[in-house]
């Protein structure tokens, strides 16, 4: 299906969000083991806004459909707590294995075959500028 979730401008928001207000706290002065401190900062952030948001949409877009065909909410929730658990068990290995296999085009020690991440190099970028 589709959706008109603005979950990436709401990402890019958050990671432009929490800079602003770094740079409003401590100004443009800093040296650069600080500076790599703050953009792990705001990568962490942007991540865990990310996370909540996408979970928020997945649910709503699930509800809605459940109603839609007259699923109850609480056997709803259920299946949604399975797919949680069971995503959160598997997609991590899975990343590690392309990590170490291929890489990601911008992090240390990608080869020359390292999978593209446009989304994580944009939100890095945004970080750090």
């Amino acid at each position: 299906g589709s959706s008109n979730s603005p979950l990436s401008g709401i990402g890019i928001l958050a990671a432009l969000a929490s800079s602003a207000m770094l740079l409003g706290l401590l100004g443009r002065d800093g040296d650069a083991q600080s500076g790599g401190a703050l953009v792990a900062y705001v990568l962490t952030v942007t991540g865990i806004v990310f996370s909540i948001c996408a979970i928020a949409n997945d649910n709503l877009q699930d509800l809605k459909t459940g109603q839609l065909v007259g699923a109850t909410p609480w056997k709803q929730q259920a299946a949604l707590v399975v797919g949680v658990v069971f995503g959160s068990a598997i997609i991590p290995p899975v990343l590690n294995v392309l990590a170490t296999s291929f890489g990601f085009v911008g992090t240390p020690g990608a080869g020359p075959n390292a999978l593209a991440a446009p989304q994580a190099g944009l939100i890095s970028t945004l970080a750090k500028g």
